[in-house]
């Protein structure tokens, strides 16, 4: 027990995995809590600048894959006291780089400058080829496994920890279970440096409807991964490449703070006509501060009922997607969301608020008031990504529609949703 603790401290989890085989290490050892605590504990050590610690923590989470722990053992390296190795930096940046781990370009390029072009053309080092030299008790596990009939199965435990419950799938499970065993098999033969992105999540759920193929979410602080079973009709490269990046950027949410978020320059809050406009600082939220503008100043012309909802709700923020976002590309223009700190509700908009223009932003700010009013009535249920079939909602949209005197064409198909969603 005290070896186990002496090579905890000193190694980190993975190097407790090396030895796994030797000296009986727990299935939970293998779990995704252990990796997640482990890189924290380095980050820890990183933090105190006991660099000797972080490196022999980081090390054998660098050397299985992990991106951000790459990024920080080759920063450590690059800063090392004596004489730096310089090339060995930029091979464990430049990795970490290639996954994508938040701030690991920048430094690349700081590198690559200090060391210079020739000498890194020289070393010939190709990133997007790299393996682990070895692999861990726990990602050389072989999931195929043999039922007390003789009949196969695989144990998919072995690779993602937990296959959760799905929760709104409707397809055959077996279908679901086919698709995911020959995904994983993929990784797992073809690219074994993503395994520990796989074992670093929680689980993977199923989920039915429409939506993206992939998104992430947390469970008990965890990483986990939605996958869409409406996309499984077969396996392909491009959905396995889905999952892996989904994987990839969940743990990277889990363990790099600024990775949780859409990397903007900065924040901007402009008022306007009694609206909080909440936008980013860059050209584009400038963009939006102005396209908003111009749509409130059409409200300026609608009747008193429609005019008193468009000015009931005045929190108007921007905020791009982050990748694998649960709102999906379904959110093209606003949707009503609650602050999670205030619980307040506020129109929210996405990178693809001008697709239709500002009439379409001066309609969901007439819809903002139904849904704050529903909200102050008690009704914080959540609101529908897609608002066809809440018949309320699309009769303020068609009136709207009508009183600033949009094309005829529009306000026919409007009427033709309504319809067809069983609205009278």
């Amino acid at each position: 027990m005290i070896v186990m603790r002496h090579i905890m401290r000193s190694f980190g989890w993975l190097a407790l995995l090396l030895v796994a085989g030797i000296i009986g290490a727990q299935a939970q050892d293998c779990g995704p809590a252990a990796i997640r605590d482990a890189y924290r504990e380095a980050e820890a050590a990183y933090g105190r600048k006991d660099f000797a610690a972080a490196a022999a923590q980081f090390r054998p989470l660098a050397e299985q894959g992990l991106g951000p722990a790459q990024l920080r053992l080759g920063q450590i390296v690059a800063a090392g006291a004596g004489k730096p190795d310089l090339m060995e930096a930029y091979r464990w940046i430049a990795l970490a780089a290639d996954i994508g781990v938040p701030g690991a370009k920048p430094e690349l390029a700081k590198l690559t400058a200090q060391i210079g072009p020739v000498q890194i053309a020289q070393a010939g080092f190709a990133p997007a080829s790299w393996q682990p030299p070895h692999l861990g008790a726990c990602l050389t596990v072989d999931p195929h496994m043999t039922r007390p009939d003789g009949s196969p199965d695989y144990k998919f435990e072995l690779l993602i920890n937990h296959l959760l419950k799905t929760p709104s799938a409707t397809g055959p499970a077996e279908r679901r279970r086919d698709w995911l065993m020959r995904t994983l098999e993929s990784v797992r033969t073809k690219s074994p440096r993503d395994l520990i992105y796989l074992k670093a999540l929680y689980g993977i759920v199923f989920v039915g409807g429409p939506g993206p193929f992939a998104t992430i979410a947390q469970q008990d602080d965890l990483p986990t991964v939605r996958l869409n079973e409406s996309y499984m009709d077969g396996v392909s490269p491009e959905l396995q490449a889905q999952l892996v990046k989904a994987a990839v950027y969940a743990v990277h949410t889990a363990l790099v703070p600024q990775a949780a978020a859409p990397q903007t320059s900065g924040s901007d809050t402009v008022t306007y006509k009694g609206y909080t406009i909440r936008t980013t600082s860059d050209d584009d939220g400038k963009r939006f501060v102005e396209f908003v503008k111009f749509a409130i100043d059409m409200t300026d012309e609608l009747p008193p009922d429609l005019l008193k909802l468009a000015r009931a709700s005045t929190d108007l923020r921007y905020e791009p997607h982050a990748p694998f976002d649960q709102r999906g590309g379904a959110i093209v223009l606003g949707g009503w969301r609650h602050d999670p700190k205030t619980g307040k509700g506020y129109m929210s908009y996405s990178e693809n608020y001008a697709v239709r223009g500002q009439s379409r932003i001066a309609i969901t700010l007439v819809g903002a008031g139904i849904y704050l009013r529903r909200d102050q009535a008690g009704h914080k249920a959540g609101v529908p990504v897609d608002a066809n079939g809440d018949c309320e909602i699309q009769d303020t949209e068609i009136k709207t529609m009508e009183a600033l005197k949009l094309d005829a064409i529009e306000i026919n198909r409007a009427y033709k949703v309504r319809t067809a969603h069983g609205c009278r």
